[in-house]
């Protein structure tokens, strides 16, 4: 976990395996920065694009 000194931000950052099917799942969400098949967005977030 990184923090950021005065402040509440937090990143957590989870690894993998390499080679097994969860790095494999992990590269498909990476190509497709986690878009459904139909272009959707990731979790039904709406991404504006005005």
């Amino acid at each position: 976990m990184l923090t950021v000194p005065g402040c509440d931000v937090r990143l957590v950052v989870y690894t993998v395996a390499a080679g097994s099917a969860d790095a494999e799942k992990l590269d498909v969400l990476r190509v497709t920065n986690g878009a459904g098949a139909d272009g959707s967005s990731p979790r039904g977030l709406r991404i504006d694009e005005s």
